[in-house]
């Protein structure tokens, strides 16, 4: 049995990381575009596009967490992607951490 415990093993490992994060990387962008698309086609507001695109993001980043991955890059990029769908993202976060108990209201302007 070869030995998987020396310097190439550890490289492997690293290169290994490197396509997990590249590839949720790419599925966060997916997402975005999909949340940008449904802004754009007036399916959603901006505010609820970006909220559950953040949630998403979110549990993204848990999971590459989980996987022992160095979640930081991820997690800026999720934030700036929410910041592109929803200019006044970080206002609206607040507002909904503020409002208790959350819900949706199905009301047509």
């Amino acid at each position: 049995m070869a030995d998987t415990s020396g310097p190439d093993a550890s490289t492997q490992e690293e290169a290994q990381a490197q396509r997990w994060l590249d590839e949720l990387r790419r599925e966060v962008r997916s997402a975005a575009e999909g949340r940008t698309s449904d802004v754009q086609r007036g399916a959603e507001s901006p505010a609820v596009a970006a909220a559950l695109f953040d949630k998403f993001g979110g549990g993204i980043c848990a999971a590459a967490h989980v996987l022992g991955l160095d979640t930081g890059g991820l997690q800026r990029e999720v934030d700036a992607l929410a910041r592109q769908i929803d200019p006044d993202f970080d206002a609206h976060r607040k507002a909904r951490w503020a409002a208790r108990p959350g819900a949706f209201s199905f009301e047509r302007d």
